[in-house]
């Protein structure tokens, strides 16, 4: 081996082994990337499902407060019906003191 020769095949062998080492290096960048997609993404749906979880619960306590408005209204009506009730009873025994009627037909 002359040294012609040497200089002709030694860039060679010096590029083969540069080449081969960008392969073996662009493999695990190849894989580093994938798992940091798979990362990406899975931060992705995490994000999602807390901002459908952060909707339903809005979504909750909106229906919760209407639910509460509802029992106090409700509520109110439920008073005001018993107090007239207990005036119309009131009433009818006046009426039927007055008129006699002891039995309550009419």
């Amino acid at each position: 081996m002359n040294w012609d020769t040497v200089i002709t095949v030694a860039p060679i062998v010096v590029a083969g082994a540069v080449a081969w080492w960008g392969y073996r290096r662009s493999i695990r960048v190849d894989a580093v990337s994938e798992k940091s997609g798979v990362a990406t993404e899975t931060r992705a749906g995490t994000q999602q499902i807390i901002d459908g979880l952060n909707t339903l619960i809005d979504q909750l306590q909106e229906g919760a407060l209407a639910h509460r408005e509802t029992i106090t209204f409700l509520t109110s009506r439920l008073d005001a019906i018993l107090v007239e009730n207990e005036g119309l009873k009131r009433e009818l025994a006046r009426l039927r003191k007055k008129y006699g009627e002891e039995n309550g037909v009419t």
